[in-house]
């Protein structure tokens, strides 16, 4: 069943929804800017869709920024921290956007 989101005229997604493998949005009478969200590059409310790109032939979405400081890679159409995230080795990490750091999470509190 493949899902549909439909674009602002900034290419913006302003809703996703999924359709039956027969329908479209213009078979169910739905009017606007609709572009088929594809595995590759899923869609999301807020996300903006780039229709051209050499790695994305059919074009992509594009997640929005997480936060001011990170930019946006180019290549991979993927937001990317100023400084690279620790390696997982199943450590809690949270960005910081305050001190530009991954910082540990905090241990759960138990409780009583």
């Amino acid at each position: 069943m493949p899902n549909y989101a439909e674009l602002d005229e900034n290419n913006v997604v302003i809703r996703v929804l999924t359709f039956a493998d027969s329908d479209t949005p213009a078979t169910v009478g739905l009017a606007g800017r609709w572009q088929i969200s594809l595995e590759d590059t899923p869609a999301g409310f807020g996300y903006t869709f780039r229709e051209t790109h050499p790695e994305f032939p059919n074009g992509a979405f594009i997640r929005t920024q997480p936060w001011p400081s990170w930019t946006l890679n180019e290549t991979t159409l993927v937001w990317e921290s100023p400084v690279a995230a620790p390696p997982d080795t199943g450590i809690n990490y949270f960005w910081n956007e305050e001190n530009g750091s991954w910082d540990l999470e905090p241990p759960e509190e138990e409780a009583e």
